[in-house]
């Protein structure tokens, strides 16, 4: 039979104490709220999320940060890890957001990497499930195409409303 008065010790040669730690459940126990992942996200459309942490990465700033960290071979699945776990600790996504916007935070990186001239790790081919390289140049192509296109779209009604300037109010017909 174990004596009750028994100590216990660590590896480290400490006494450990059980009752000095918290107890399972305690948190449940608290007032909700008081972290910021215990409230609803800030954004909760994947879409939303995404413009939001797009507008920080490509800040001067960031980009010298992401920059810097590719660099020094950190692959840029990393970056965006980091960077949406960043955002879920904050209370602005929730962790189902982050895993969907994941990817491309990472193009984006991707995109920045390349744009520096910088020999980007992709780290060991046969640990990625998700070919970054080949999303990220579909990615651009379509990107491309849809700025020629909406360029084109914008581009006639602007040449109508500028020709209407130019000829005046008083010329419109009834």
């Amino acid at each position: 039979m174990e004596d009750k008065n028994e100590k216990h010790y660590t590896d480290g040669g400490k006494e450990v104490d059980f009752f000095s730690r918290t107890p399972p459940g305690y948190a449940l126990t608290q007032t909700p709220g008081k972290f910021p992942w215990d409230k609803p996200p800030k954004f909760t459309d994947p879409d939303e999320a995404y413009e939001h942490l797009t507008q920080k990465v490509f800040q001067k700033e960031s980009i010298k940060q992401i920059v810097d960290l590719l660099e020094m071979e950190v692959p840029p699945t990393l970056i965006a890890q980091s960077m949406v776990n960043m955002a879920w600790s904050r209370g602005m996504i929730s962790p189902d957001v982050a895993e969907l916007i994941k990817p491309s935070i990472a193009i984006d990186i991707t995109l920045i990497g390349s744009q520096a001239d910088v020999d980007i790790n992709f780290g060991d081919e046969s640990d990625l499930d998700i070919d970054y390289k080949k999303i990220y140049l579909d990615d651009k192509k379509k990107r491309e195409s849809r700025f020629e296109e909406d360029e084109k779209d914008i581009e006639e009604p602007l040449k109508a409303r500028a020709q209407d300037a130019i000829k005046g109010l008083m010329s419109k017909g009834e």
